[in-house]
């Protein structure tokens, strides 16, 4: 009985402990500043974010995303409702490069430079990094606005999400046609025998080594 008290301010202080550093997750911009939620007035873009996208990145990106998005959205959804949030209900750049890795840790087994934190502190960096200098300026841009003086709502983070999944499958690709091109062999009209299609998967692989 006399530990009790002990106990109790034990777990006070970790309790304590863990709101302050939500609150400092919630709060930190990319620079590493901590700013209380009350003193941020955070606006409404006013428009969708998807007809933006479209103007820099053309209709069939758009086709593309938005047969991802509501699949994505789902697959947010519950690490989306337990991350803090602006006043918009919406996530700051630490909170939605966390999601965005565990989302595509969890789908595809995925490291994706620019979102897995690596040693460093999750408030260091916007998950935008993760587009590097694979989008137009004017797209890089456009989710750069959205983050900073916004925030990511739900929908806009699956957007971002269908973006880069669509950024990896496309230099997939681009490697892969790379690849039939180095072993002399068509990627249509022939039928390879075992012999010749192991050795495209390993000229594939080897890739990534070689990089």
């Amino acid at each position: 009985m006399a530990m009790q008290p002990v106990v109790n301010t034990v777990t006070h202080s970790f309790v304590l402990a863990v709101l302050l550093g939500l609150h400092a997750f919630a709060t930190a911009d990319s620079s590493g500043e901590l700013k209380f939620l009350s003193d941020v007035q955070v606006r409404s873009p006013g428009t969708s974010i998807l007809p933006e996208l479209e103007k820099v990145m053309g209709s069939d990106h758009r086709r593309t995303t938005e047969a991802r998005v509501a699949n994505l959205e789902e697959a947010l959804r519950y690490t989306f409702v337990s991350l803090p949030k602006n006043e918009r209900g919406a996530l700051r750049p630490p909170a939605a490069r966390h999601a965005l890795h565990r989302l595509f840790m969890q789908l595809h087994g995925w490291q994706v430079m620019g979102l897995h934190a690596g040693g460093d502190t999750w408030d260091a960096a916007s998950p935008v990094e993760a587009l590097g200098e694979r989008l137009p300026d004017d797209a890089r841009r456009l989710f750069e606005t959205r983050l900073k003086e916004y925030g990511l709502d739900l929908h806009e983070l699956a957007v971002l999400a269908a973006t880069l999944e669509n950024m990896v499958h496309a230099e997939a690709d681009v490697r892969l046609a790379a690849t039939f091109q180095a072993v002399e062999q068509p990627m249509q009209g022939k039928q390879m025998n075992g012999s010749e299609a192991d050795h495209v998967i390993d000229t594939y692989m080897a890739s990534f080594v070689m990089g």
